[in-house]
């Protein structure tokens, strides 16, 4: 299965380690469907919003993808959902946070209008 992630599990952040040998196929970004907020450095996705915004895809086997599932906590917290790419002609799924979190803000504007989280 093919996975994006834009947060801690992005290069060279700390929790990309959990995606050791798996294939990195390449930075992408969202269609500008998304929001891309952040609560105590910690990035989440909205599943709504008017932003495309940055991240990886990773090939992951499915040991990898249950790992992923427990970190994220996978259905209750997060969301693992489908998440349509710019330029990126099959399916991939991602982790969304469909709550709302009072004093977030939202991350990084890049200069191409996209969203990326940049830790503090």
């Amino acid at each position: 299965m093919k996975i994006f992630v834009y947060g801690s599990l992005t290069k060279p952040h700390w929790n990309n380690s959990m995606l050791d040998g798996c294939p990195y196929l390449g930075e992408y970004k969202t269609a500008p469907t998304f929001d891309l907020m952040e609560d105590a450095a910690l990035p989440y996705l909205k599943p709504t919003g008017d932003y495309a915004v940055w991240g990886e895809v990773y090939e992951v086997n499915e040991a990898t993808l249950e790992m992923l599932d427990w970190m994220e906590g996978h259905p209750t917290w997060y969301k693992r959902v489908p998440v349509p790419l710019q330029g990126y002609a099959t399916t991939v799924e991602g982790y969304t946070y469909p709550h709302s979190i009072e004093g977030s803000q939202r991350a990084f504007l890049e200069p191409d209008g996209a969203l990326k989280w940049r830790p503090a």
